[in-house]
């Protein structure tokens, strides 16, 4: 069974919530605005399964598992040393995070992530590159 081991990503982009800053004239328990904020965007438990996260949406009205499980390579066993070993390779790739893949093979975890840092949306975002500057026009000669 996958589960999660690390701190999940809150609203705010990071993995804990920062002490809000106390307002003025307003008198509260020490610690009320951030459980109010913990409230607002609670953190998710430590370890759970990988089933019970969100489905990714490809379209409309389709959505999928975030998480596609594969066996690559050999998976047949053989006898090394009186052990039984595997050559296969068992490969977790996240739809949600594109470019983090998580590897299994002979008893080590690998965990990769090559991508942007934004997480897969259904609709893509192409930012517009800004016009290019002119150059300064030529001096007149005096």
């Amino acid at each position: 069974m996958w589960v999660h081991h690390t701190n999940n990503i809150l609203r705010n982009c990071k993995t804990a919530h920062v002490e809000p800053e106390p307002e003025e004239g307003v008198e509260e328990e020490e610690g009320a605005a951030l459980k109010r904020l913990e409230a607002s965007d609670p953190y998710e438990p430590r370890l759970k399964s990988i089933i019970s996260d969100n489905k990714v949406s490809v379209s409309r009205n389709q959505k999928i598992a975030p998480w596609v499980v594969k066996q690559m390579g050999d998976n047949t066993e053989y006898k090394k040393g009186g052990k039984n070993v595997s050559n296969g390779v068992i490969v977790v790739r996240s739809l949600q995070w594109p470019g983090s893949f998580n590897y299994y093979y002979q008893g080590r975890y690998i965990n990769i992530y090559v991508g942007n840092g934004h997480k897969y949306e259904e609709v893509n975002y192409f930012p517009i590159h800004p016009p290019t500057v002119n150059d300064d026009p030529e001096e007149y000669e005096i």
